[in-house]
């Protein structure tokens, strides 16, 4: 077996590894199972920057930083950082080809049940530079909590709350939660809200 294949068999994170290619880097290959509505196929042979082309926003605001980012990362210096999204299901397998399972319909505003309908999915993501290839491992290994495991942490769902009803709208169709926030800020602002009118 490819050792890709062989290191994605013995631990949980997905990887993706990134080769240099005409002086910049690309994503090259990897092993992936718990995709978040991308594919890494599709993937294949696009720099960061092109990666993130669908939302204008991200380019403008990021390409620069990651490309001095990539310019900084050493071997001896490895870098990890946390992503988050809500999404309509708590299975991890998400791409984008066509093979996930269909989501379970959306909950209404005010459905009491959105708690258990909606998830927190949360990403730990790793970089580390090869020294001797040059190349540089992308690992992202998957956390899912339905949005009612922050009923005991009022203030924690609040901040969700606002940082969902601040994301611009097409950040928020590039991570396809437009449809779901409605909902989901309606009943995390009245969990954070219940901790206000405690006595």
């Amino acid at each position: 077996r490819h050792p890709l294949d062989i290191a994605g068999r013995l631990v949980q994170e997905d990887l993706a590894l990134l080769v240099s290619r005409g002086g910049r880097l690309v994503f090259g290959g990897g092993t992936v199972c718990f995709p978040n509505r991308w594919d890494l196929a599709s993937k294949l042979g696009l720099t960061m920057a092109e990666v993130h082309a669908p939302v204008d926003r991200l380019n403008e605001q990021l390409q620069d930083p990651i490309d001095a980012f990539f310019g900084r990362l050493s071997a001896d210096k490895p870098f990890w950082r946390l992503g988050w999204g809500v999404l309509d299901t708590d299975d991890p397998y998400q791409p984008m080809d066509g093979t996930a399972a269909a989501s379970p319909p959306l909950p209404a505003v005010g459905d009491p049940t959105t708690g258990d309908r909606l998830f927190l999915r949360v990403e730990r993501e790793t970089l580390r530079r090869f020294p001797e290839t040059d190349c540089v491992l992308f690992t992202i290994r998957t956390y899912i909590r339905p949005l009612s495991h922050l009923v005991e942490r009022p203030e924690d769902a609040g901040r969700l709350a606002e940082a969902l009803s601040q994301i611009p709208d097409d950040v928020r169709d590039y991570k396809r939660t437009t449809e779901l926030t409605d909902a989901a800020v309606h009943w995390l602002s009245e969990v954070a809200g219940q901790q206000a009118h405690s006595p």
